[in-house]
């Protein structure tokens, strides 16, 4: 669904990505683990096509990104879901609003408003959101914005879904509530995830894959029992703190 082979950008003299190769499975969740600086978003933007590879390609769902043109990566973009780390939420429009805004802005997609009450309870629904449709996000705790935001990202029924840091800033209750709905997500709608994220607890409850990036280099990848058995310093140093929580 998603292969990465030989990726490069270096901004000014600062090398950020340095060969990157990862392929993600159809119907599979990989998490992108590192820490800060580690090139994480810089390779997630490549992804959606925001920014263009110095060397490398990037083919998601059969398509080669350097190879579209707006309206081409427009389309591609329609088949993607994007969580945001903050929810994104729009401060001023409903819960119902806010999750209805994909579809009334894909001038392509019209819909009568039955139909679109019927997709955004479903959405709703599949992550326990019900009778909050007239609520503001300033109303809904941290756990729901991230639901809310998810929602928002399955109305239109996406292949792949782009997590943005989804744990970062929640207590440890709620990181586990974003997780189920991530795995809920894979459940019920089949899609492939691709996760970016420095929370190592998460990544290993939700991965079926995990990359290990630092310093623009997947320096290891596999099952969550893999990577936590390799011996790579670098990657012991980044476990050690959680290592000694758990």
């Amino acid at each position: 669904m998603i292969r990465i082979e030989g990726l490069h950008k270096t901004f000014g003299d600062r090398p950020v990505l340095r060969g990157i190769d990862l392929r993600c499975e159809a119907g599979s969740t990989t998490v992108i683990l590192g820490g800060s600086g580690a090139g994480k978003s810089v390779l997630m933007k490549h992804v959606v096509g925001l920014l263009a590879p110095d060397a490398g390609s990037i083919d998601v769902d059969g398509v080669r990104i350097a190879d579209c043109d707006r309206v081409q990566l427009a389309e591609l973009r329609a088949r993607m879901g994007m969580v945001f780390q903050q929810s994104a939420l729009f401060d001023s429009m409903s819960v119902f609003d806010n999750v209805a805004f994909p579809i009334i802005e894909a001038a392509r997609e019209k819909i009568e408003p039955d139909a679109l009450a019927e997709r955004v309870h479903t959405a709703l629904e599949l992550f326990d959101l019900r009778g909050i449709d007239d609520l503001l996000p300033s109303e809904l705790s941290g756990g729901m914005r991230k639901r809310v935001g998810l929602a928002r990202a399955i109305i239109r029924q996406p292949k792949i879904l782009l997590y943005d840091e989804p744990t970062t800033g929640l207590d440890p209750v709620t990181t586990r509530q974003v997780d189920e709905m991530i795995l809920t997500a894979r459940r019920e709608l089949g899609v492939t995830s691709l996760v970016i994220s420095h929370d190592i607890g998460s990544s290993f409850r939700i991965a079926d894959q995990v990359a290990f990036l630092h310093e623009g280099q997947i320096l290891v990848s596999g099952t969550a029992s893999e990577v936590q058995a390799c011996d790579i310093p670098e990657l012991r140093e980044f476990l050690a703190s959680w290592r000694k929580e758990v």
